[in-house]
């Protein structure tokens, strides 16, 4: 008895492109800001602050100088700036 495999169909999606050139160091770059990312997000919560997401939770960690600024995820530009936006929520009871 014999067996006949025929008609092996495999979907191009499925095999490498030979154009495609895989950049290892870039690879290597955003698993690492992955990880730095989610510890820093981790250490936020833990402190009871909730970033808007993980991706870039080191750098609101890094430089935000209030929770308003890690919970919206936007960092001010001026130490005026910061302090308008805390005055208007504590004038509007949120800060």
């Amino acid at each position: 008895m014999s067996k006949l495999i025929s008609g092996v169909n495999i979907a191009p999606s499925a095999t490498p492109s030979r154009n495609s050139v895989i950049d290892l160091e870039a690879t290597k770059k955003a698993d690492k800001a992955k990880d730095a990312d989610m510890a820093a997000y981790k250490r936020l919560r833990k402190s009871g602050v909730q970033p808007p997401k993980i991706n870039g939770s080191a750098h609101l960690e890094q430089h935000a100088e209030t929770t308003n600024e890690i919970t919206t995820g936007h960092i001010y530009s001026s130490d005026y700036s910061r302090r308008e936006n805390e005055k208007f929520l504590n004038d509007i009871g949120v800060g």
